[in-house]
C-alpha cells in the first residue's frame, strides 16, 4: 500500500475539509436528495398511472391512439418504479462509501498516513455507486408521460 509519510499543515487542512465535506454529504445532501427523488418518483408514478386509467376508461379516444397512450403511460409508471428500486438499492452503498471516506479523511487530518489506493477507491466508489440509471429512468418516465399526452 503506497502511503505518504507526514502531512504538512496544508495537507491536514485539506484532509479536514474533505472529512467535513463527506460528513455534510452523509448528513445533509444524501437525505435531501433522497427526499426530492421520492417526491419526483411519486409524482411521476401518480400522473402516469392516472393518465393510463383515464385514457383506458375514456370513450372519446379510440383505436390506436388510446392503446399507444395507455402503453406510454404504463411504461412511464414502470420507469418511475424502476428508478425508485434502483435508488433504494444504491443509496446504502453510496452512504457506506461516504462514511468510509469521512473516517479516512478524519484519520488523515489526525496525522495518519495517506493511502493513495484508499483515495482512489473513494473516487471510483462514488462514481459507480450512484450511477446514471435512476435519473435516466425518471427522465424516461417524464418523457413517456409527455409522449402519451401528445399522442392523444
Amino acid at each position: 500500500m503506497a502511503t505518504q509519510p507526514t502531512q504538512t499543515p496544508l495537507q491536514i487542512a485539506v484532509a479536514n475539509n474533505a472529512a467535513e465535506s463527506f460528513a455534510r454529504l452523509q448528513d445533509q445532501i444524501l437525505p435531501e436528495t433522497w427526499e426530492l427523488n421520492r417526491w419526483l418518483l411519486a409524482s411521476l408514478l401518480a400522473v402516469n398511472s392516472a393518465g393510463a386509467a383515464t385514457i383506458y376508461t375514456a370513450n372519446s379516444v379510440g383505436g390506436d391512439a388510446k392503446l399507444f397512450a395507455c402503453r406510454a403511460f404504463i411504461a412511464g409508471a414502470i420507469a418511475a418504479l424502476g428508478s425508485g428500486f434502483v435508488q433504494m438499492m444504491h443509496l446504502p452503498k453510496l452512504s457506506a462509501v461516504a462514511t468510509d471516506a469521512q473516517s479516512y479523511w478524519a484519520a488523515v487530518a489526525g496525522g495518519a498516513a495517506r493511502s493513495l489506493e484508499k483515495e482512489a477507491q473513494h473516487e471510483v466508489g462514488a462514481k459507480l455507486r450512484f450511477g446514471w440509471l435512476p435519473q435516466a429512468l425518471l427522465m424516461s418516465s417524464a418523457a413517456l408521460f409527455c409522449i402519451g399526452l401528445l399522442r392523444l
